[in-house]
């Protein structure tokens, strides 16, 4: 598809939506990498404060994977990626579990990061569970090989989140689950969060934010949140 046939609909800051990125958010629709690399651009624009810059994009992550083993590696990638912080969230598409043929994906989770003490701690969110396994398994090595040789970490654990209901809402559990954790300073613990994750939520939070990004692509071009806010409101309640 050329890009006169799937224009780009929506821009803000460093991110863009086409036409058929929007169109992942329709219902019944698998959620592309482009709607969730947008969100995170809406969480940092929001406000300054470091729990806001918590998702990672999807091609940040697969980047990152793309350089398990290799020299950058090795030496530490961490200047290729985004800054770390104390919190952070990792998309995990099925796709990341190839080296060699990456594909499409059909299945998201995400990896909740956090810096303790004594290193690292990882605990995947899988709405499927297990069946990103792997996947989560191989974004966990290479986000530890991408800390340089002196990173610490734990055994990659797992929350137990309240199954979806169908065959399309996984990347919608990425999102509510990042949505959730820029709404306080403070992180709760991963079974809270894993409470909140259920199929009518992430089922409301794709109906609301369809609504309000379609409302954002008929008004055009905001360059701040404050004027999102103004003209749109929130796609929050």
């Amino acid at each position: 598809m050329t890009s006169e046939e799937d224009p780009v609909v929506l821009s803000f800051h460093t991110a863009s939506l086409r036409a058929s990125d929007l169109q992942t958010l329709a219902p019944k629709e698998w959620l592309g990498d482009g709607v969730i690399a947008f969100f995170a651009e809406v969480l940092r624009r929001r406000s300054d404060g470091p729990q806001h810059d918590v998702l990672w994009q999807p091609s940040v992550v697969e980047l990152m994977c793309s350089l398990q083993g290799t020299e950058q590696a090795e030496a530490g990638a961490s200047g290729m990626l985004p800054p770390v912080h104390d919190t952070m969230l990792l998309p995990v598409s099925d796709r990341y579990e190839s080296t060699t043929d990456r594909g499409s994906g059909s299945h998201w989770s995400c990896i909740l990061v956090q810096r303790g003490d004594d290193g690292w701690h990882g605990t995947h969110f899988d709405s499927m569970a297990p069946a990103n396994d792997t996947a989560g398994e191989k974004v966990w090595q290479s986000f530890l090989a991408a800390q340089g040789k002196r990173a610490h970490g734990g055994k990659l654990s797992s929350a137990e989140v309240p199954p979806q209901e169908n065959a399309h809402d996984c990347g919608l559990y990425v999102l509510a689950l990042a949505d959730e954790l820029a709404r306080s300073n403070e992180v709760s613990s991963t079974v809270e969060l894993a409470k909140h994750l259920t199929p009518a939520a992430v089922a409301d939070l794709r109906s609301r934010l369809n609504e309000w990004l379609q409302r954002w692509r008929k008004r055009g071009e905001l360059e701040s949140w404050a004027e999102v806010q103004g003209e749109l409101g929130d796609y929050r309640k």
